[in-house]
């Protein structure tokens, strides 16, 4: 709490969802994690949603969407165009890396 004018004033979160600081600040557009290699190795040859990926490896998922366009922008991963289900999720497949 801090007092403001005689009055106190409960701090409150800016943001309660996604707890975006703890990954985006770690992430550089050039340089694949962990975390991107297993999201790239689970879109191998079989089309996969995010939120199956982030059950599967316990990214979160907000983390796992913002991993996933930080690889599209790398040409490493494609989202597919069709949607894949009722609930609008798209399907992601990695890039066939080129040497």
């Amino acid at each position: 709490m801090e007092k403001n004018g005689g009055r106190e004033k409960e701090e409150i979160p800016v943001h309660q969802g996604a707890p975006h600081g703890k990954f985006h600040s770690g992430l550089s557009s050039s340089e694949l994690g962990e975390k991107d290699s297993e999201i790239l190795s689970l879109t191998t040859n079989c089309p996969v949603t995010m939120l199956r990926i982030s059950q599967k490896t316990d990214i979160p998922f907000v983390e796992c969407l913002f991993r996933a366009r930080n690889l599209q922008d790398m040409g490493l991963l494609r989202k597919l165009s069709d949607k894949c289900n009722a609930h609008g999720l798209y399907l992601y497949l990695a890039e066939e890396r080129r040497v």
